[in-house]
């Protein structure tokens, strides 16, 4: 992981997201960070990170995420997703992304998200 990598994290839970995003921080990387689907969609947008972490089960509604926008704006922009969360749940509900079941290692996570970095560069 080197520093010029972004990571958007999207997760309701702000304590989630916080240590996430100092986990990657220590490992070098930039982290963005939102609680809110149509946020990390803009944002997306706007700024493209390198990777897209987002744990499905503290998202009540992903209509954002269901929608053709979105995932055209990722295929278009080649900007992997790491789905965090049950396999039964969430099964082909993000077409081509990486899944995280919990429960998790962090260390574990980690690795992963290097890997999809590293294969993103």
């Amino acid at each position: 992981m080197n520093a010029s990598s972004t990571v958007l994290i999207l997760d309701r839970s702000a304590e989630s997201r916080h240590v996430l995003r100092t986990l990657l921080e220590r490992q070098g990387a930039r982290a963005v960070e939102t609680g809110a689907p149509d946020e990390a969609f803009h944002m997306a947008q706007v700024d493209p990170p390198d990777l897209i972490i987002v744990d499905l089960d503290n998202q009540p509604s992903f209509s954002p995420l269901d929608s053709h926008d979105f995932h055209s704006v990722l295929t278009r922009k080649d900007i992997p997703i790491l789905v965090i969360g049950s396999q039964k749940q969430h099964r082909g509900q993000l077409p081509g992304h990486s899944l995280i079941t919990k429960p998790y290692h962090y260390r574990d996570l980690l690795r992963r998200i290097e890997q999809l970095l590293d294969h993103a560069a």
